[in-house]
């Protein structure tokens, strides 16, 4: 709508056909690619000026290959927008999804919630329900099988975008201020941490260089240095 040049790429046909019918409602084509995102080769290199992830980046055990796949395909100046799970948080709700409650019982000591997975990158993340438990919006409870989802620190995250030539412009978190809601729901669990980051990383136009130049010494108990 904004004049873009869109290519949508899943894993699940199912949502696939979702981005098929909303192009087609607003009669805007849109470039519909079925694909692991760990492989990106159909893609030219410095093809695209923005790559947006929403939440996916937490479904595959490891990051490299995805990354070095954006760093390609991105433009210089090209932005990346990246949403991934907090990391140090990340295994502590009580399902898949959000619609599990926590039983004052259940929580640690009565009084928090409990964080007692490795932060580990990589680490398979354990629930005690393994379901996406959630309400339709026809008002229908449903529960389906959750994927299975895999914990990334954030310094394999950063510094990941970071060797490969990203700034990072922007960091946000998801959270909210209903701090008199009533533990072990999920706005009060919002309320106490929040579950998921998003940042934005501009790739960087060109090489950068720096210089360490000794300069002559009159003392030879003082070093300087300019950078």
């Amino acid at each position: 709508m904004l004049g873009a040049k869109v290519t949508v790429v899943d894993f699940s046909s199912e949502q696939l056909e979702k981005d098929r019918i909303a192009s087609e409602k607003f009669s805007l084509p849109v470039r519909i690619i079925k694909a692991d995102i760990r492989d990106l080769s159909m893609f030219e290199d410095a093809e695209f000026d923005v790559i947006y992830q929403p939440y996916s980046i937490n479904y595959v055990p490891e990051i490299n290959k995805l990354f070095n796949e954006v760093a390609r395909i991105m433009r210089p100046n090209g932005i990346y927008h990246l949403m991934f799970h907090n990391p140090f948080v990340h295994g502590s709700w009580k399902d898949g999804c959000w619609g599990g409650k926590w039983n004052k019982s259940e929580l640690w000591k009565g009084k928090g919630y409990p964080i007692w997975q490795p932060y580990r990158d990589g680490y398979k993340i354990k629930t005690a329900d393994p379901s996406w438990n959630f309400t339709s919006g026809h008002g229908e409870k449903i529960k389906l099988k959750s994927p299975q989802e895999f914990k990334h620190t954030l310094s394999t995250i950063l510094n990941g975008l970071i060797k490969r030539g990203f700034d990072i412009i922007k960091f946000d978190e998801y959270r909210n201020n209903v701090i008199d809601s009533k533990p072990g729901t999920w706005e009060h669990y919002v309320s106490c941490t929040a579950p998921w980051f998003f940042l934005w990383a501009k790739k960087i136009a060109g090489v950068r260089l720096a210089f360490f130049c000794m300069l002559p010494i009159t003392n030879h108990n003082k070093l300087s240095a300019t950078l």
